[in-house]
């Protein structure tokens, strides 16, 4: 399906700091970030509208200290634009052993689950073209908490980029070793936090997914995953 998007003129912008708690041998741990969704009307070949969530921002990095880093990936590693997260009624997609596709969250969905927001719901058949939702997202304020919405990228200390494992909270402690489970995922409306497109952090994974030319994704093997830099850092563009 071809899709076309008023990048020009953003309906509304949501900007929000993204904090997840994981328990490490016991101990709490907190990352955070800021992302930011910018929610655009697109229309299908067929003339269909719908509104697309572009997002700008970086993952929380989780430091696991010997074990390495854990970052909450921001989008899926297969199917749809690397910069925009369009319609979750794509078919589903091969995904690596142990992953289940309901744990994949973007910046949009997360925001939208949080607040209890519908874009795909019935304003589109009434011909309004989401106005209420937009309406809705141009009111939010304050702070909301789920559970385990989201999925993780896990890179071990002084691994290489492709060494990576993308998985859902449930299989933390099964992959790292140890004892590692996500406690909470927090979401607090923050209009005037600072944006950042690049993370700030030193690891030889990432300085070698900069500079490769592969964007990473899924692999010519079913079950094997590729890191995607744009699944935690979005200044990435080709």
């Amino acid at each position: 399906m071809t899709q076309c998007f008023a990048f020009f003129s953003p309906l509304a912008t949501v900007r929000y700091r993204l904090t997840v708690t994981v328990e490490v041998n016991g101990a709490p741990v907190k990352a955070s970030s800021i992302v930011e969704v910018a929610y655009l009307r697109g229309r299908s070949e067929t003339g269909s509208p719908y509104i697309a969530g572009h997002t700008t921002g970086v993952s929380p990095v989780v430091d696991l200290e010997e074990k390495g880093l854990l970052l909450v990936a921001l989008r899926g590693y297969s199917g749809g634009s690397k910069w925009l997260e369009m319609e979750p009624r794509q078919p589903p997609r091969p995904r690596p052993r142990g992953f289940k596709r309901d744990c994949v969250r973007t910046p949009a969905d997360l925001l939208e689950k949080a607040f209890g927001l519908d874009r795909f719901g019935s304003s589109f058949d009434r011909g309004r073209d989401g106005a209420q939702f937009i309406s809705e997202l141009r009111k939010l304020r304050g702070r909301k908490v789920l559970d385990d919405e989201v999925a993780f990228i896990w890179f071990p200390a002084n691994g290489a980029y492709d060494q990576g494992h993308f998985m859902c909270p449930e299989k933390l402690t099964g992959v790292i070793g140890g004892s590692v489970d996500l406690i909470e995922v927090v979401l607090e409306i923050e209009p005037k936090a600072t944006l950042e497109e690049k993370l700030k952090i030193e690891a030889p994974w990432l300085d070698q997914i900069r500079i490769s030319r592969h964007p990473g994704g899924q692999s010519s093997r079913r079950d094997v995953y590729v890191p995607d830099r744009n699944q935690f850092e979005t200044s990435y563009s080709r």
